[in-house]
């Protein structure tokens, strides 16, 4: 509990046989479930994909899951494969640029502020009712609301 069962591969080219400039790159995470494949895939994992995309600068992902039919087997048992669109104007692309890159934006700042504030991170730390902390941590990133 508590590992991390995915892994990025690394960036594979597609068509093989074409000139450089004729390929596609894109990212390929491998995700090996335990118990089984998610689909559609977890909100995080999509997320996760596009941070690699956006930081790589590559517009296609792959999140490939595999689930093993038992601990011993030798073959990788189920697969299934999401294919992310992360090209200018794609739905996948959109929702990045839209909804997940100011919600990072609005933590940082919020970081930001706490760690310039001593009242403020004293209150974050010292709060011991959850719910008084959450109410602060909104207050703080109005998109967590």
């Amino acid at each position: 509990s508590g590992g991390r069962s995915g892994a990025v591969l690394g960036s594979a080219g597609r068509g093989a046989g074409k000139r450089p400039e004729e390929m596609a790159t894109f990212i390929v995470e491998v995700k090996h479930r335990m118990g089984k494949i998610r689909d559609p895939p977890n909100l995080y994992d999509i997320v996760q994909l596009g941070s690699y995309c956006r930081a790589l600068g590559c517009t296609r992902g792959h999140l490939v899951q595999c689930l093993r039919e038992n601990p011993t087997a030798k073959s990788v048992g189920q697969l299934h494969v999401y294919y992310l669109d992360f090209s200018d104007g794609s739905l996948d692309r959109r929702g990045w640029d839209e909804h997940i890159l100011p919600g990072l934006y609005s933590m940082a700042g919020a970081v930001y502020a706490a760690r310039q504030d001593d009242d403020l991170r004293i209150q974050l730390l010292a709060a011991t009712d959850p719910s008084a902390r959450s109410e602060l941590v909104r207050s703080l990133c109005p998109h967590l609301r």
